[in-house]
């Protein structure tokens, strides 16, 4: 009898260590959005540029949140890129300032959030993903 309650008790404990393990890893991968990685709130995706040679492997998102008027970058590996070795780089330029970069790293899952405030003003976005190469023209003006 006590084998029996210990094998249960041992699954019902194992059970439990499985259920929180997916319950942990649920906030990680709602992160791993644009949005999410830009902090949530009202930012939303204006434009994206996919990279790739084939196979996208890398998409970079321009987002824009009307409560903070301010534009975000985020670089985002996909498909088999993710988790690789390949360097990465978000870029983020309101006319007239100098361009805010986060890279080229060699990380996992994206480069960024790049943020600025662009409130009535002229932007360009960018992104690396290896020797790939985006670099949009001044636009998005508002």
């Amino acid at each position: 009898m006590r084998t029996i309650s210990k094998a249960a008790t041992l699954a019902l404990g194992a059970s439990a260590a499985l259920a929180g393990s997916v319950a942990l890893g649920a906030p990680a991968m709602a992160a791993y959005t644009p949005i999410g990685v830009c902090g949530g709130g009202d930012y939303h995706v204006i434009d994206h540029e996919d990279m790739g040679e084939g196979a996208i492997t890398a998409t970079t998102y321009l987002l824009w949140s009307n409560n903070a008027q301010s534009n975000c970058v985020v670089t985002m590996k996909v498909g088999s890129a993710v988790g690789d070795s390949v360097s990465v780089s978000a870029r983020l330029q309101v006319q007239g300032q100098s361009a805010k970069v986060d890279g080229p790293k060699a990380y996992k899952y994206y480069a960024g959030p790049v943020k600025a405030g662009a409130a009535g003003k002229c932007v360009r976005f960018g992104g690396t993903y290896g020797e790939l190469n985006f670099w949009s023209n001044y636009g998005h003006c508002g």
